[in-house]
């Protein structure tokens, strides 16, 4: 089905591809103007966000919404009500932008101020499509989005795809504008006492918060592993261990496995990471001596507790993997945060502390062997199983994020 989808002729992109024409040429700083489709691609396919740009009855009007690419045509989709795609399926021409902020410039001089950014201007005529390509379409979108997460959602049924259009915008020409580097100043403002540079920004994908109304016992969904920046530091091995059975860990350590969605588990570990380092990188020095209440762990405490956790989880992880049977010790918790001596600790030694723990724990389970994962040793008087050691070590993380989300932050605004 998702076969049929149309590519439009690489003679209507030429221009895009050579030459610019007097439509997409980029006029204000030329040199910044990009004709080529690779780049053009690389900007569409890094976001879903646009903005559609067209006349009706000679009144302007600019819409963000949501959009798919395959090869080199864009799909677009709403109500069928819709002003913009009922006035777009009539053909008449239509601009869509889509940019990306990358950092504020500060130069020496209010003047020169500028931004880094990718930015992509698509002109066209938008089409109405049906049947199976409308299905397609919708996939591909659903996909620019999030991936995966069309497989696993309930589909649309016949009155819901009745009530939505969907349209293909063939793109006729194209152009990307891009800024990067540090601020460009006049000579003389060199000179000045003025500090300039570049603030970078980034997309963030914080932890996923589940419904209130969702089912107890339904696992993180996998798609949720797949937002943009967090897809590309995930690279797991081919073979995918699968989750720990029951009985190899005890029932404690059951609710931070149950937190783990079905995906493979080192990518969660990586993400993880991503989410981890992201939020404590951004606390100042009096966040960091936060504690929601009288006795409990100040944020130092917190990371400085799921580093020692998964270093003890790790090494279990370790022994019973190469085959060792001693019974292994309990950990208590409370005991090691007593003694962590976090007062004399800066926030960055702690995130550095974290990421290379983190790396030696992907670095072991990325190469045990289907078999080692599933051997059982004893831990703290219980059967244990690596794989239920690694589940341990990402749902504990993010229980702790949950945590830090509901008790902390409240207190940190």
């Amino acid at each position: 089905m998702y076969g049929i989808l149309r590519n439009i002729d690489k003679k209507n992109m030429q221009k895009s591809d050579a030459t610019p024409s007097d439509r997409n040429k980029v006029k204000r700083i030329p040199k910044r103007g990009h004709y080529d489709m690779e780049t053009i691609n690389k900007i569409l396919d890094a976001d879903f966000l646009a903005h559609v740009g067209f006349v009706v009855d000679g009144q302007p009007f600019v819409i963000p919404t949501a959009y798919g690419q395959k090869g080199k045509t864009l799909y677009l989709h709403g109500a069928t009500t819709s002003r913009m795609l009922v006035a777009l399926q009539k053909g008449i021409p239509v601009c869509v932008t889509v940019t990306h902020l990358d950092g504020i410039v500060l130069a020496r001089s209010a003047f020169n101020h500028s931004m880094n950014y990718r930015s992509v201007v698509v002109f066209g005529n938008a089409r109405l499509i049906e049947g199976d390509e409308k299905e397609a379409a919708l996939f591909v979108i659903s996909e620019q989005i999030l991936k995966g997460r069309w497989d696993e959602s309930r589909l649309p049924n016949a009155k819901e795809m009745k009530a939505t259009t969907v349209l293909a915008l063939d793109m006729e020409e194209a152009s990307a504008k891009i800024r990067t580097g540090p601020p460009s100043d006049d000579k003389p403002d060199y000179e000045l006492p003025i500090w300039a540079g570049v603030i970078p920004m980034e997309r963030v994908y914080l932890p996923p918060v589940a419904d209130p109304l969702l089912a107890e016992g339904i696992p993180l969904a996998a798609s949720t592993y797949n937002v943009n920046d967090r897809q590309l530091i995930s690279n797991a091995p081919t073979h995918n261990p699968g989750r720990p059975a029951l009985g190899s860990s005890s029932t404690y350590f059951r609710k931070y496995i149950d937190l783990v969605g079905n995906g493979h588990v080192i990518d969660v570990l990586k993400n993880n990471k991503y989410d981890i380092v992201n939020y404590f990188s951004k606390l100042s020095a009096e966040h960091w001596l936060v504690s929601y209440a009288s006795g409990k762990w100040n944020l130092k405490e917190v990371l400085l507790h799921i580093i020692d956790t998964e270093r003890v989880m790790a090494y279990r992880a370790l022994a019973i993997a190469r085959g060792d049977q001693t019974a292994l010790p309990g950990y208590e918790q409370d005991d090691y945060a007593q003694v962590g001596e976090t007062a004399d600790r800066t926030g960055a030694s702690l995130i550095a502390e974290y990421r290379s723990v983190r790396d030696a724990t992907i670095s072991l389970f990325e190469n045990m062997s289907p078999a080692a994962f599933d051997r059982l040793g004893t831990a703290s008087g219980h059967p244990t199983s690596p794989l239920a050691l690694v589940y341990i070590i990402a749902g504990h993380e993010l229980h702790h994020l949950n945590i830090l989300r509901e008790k902390y932050e409240p207190l940190m605004s």
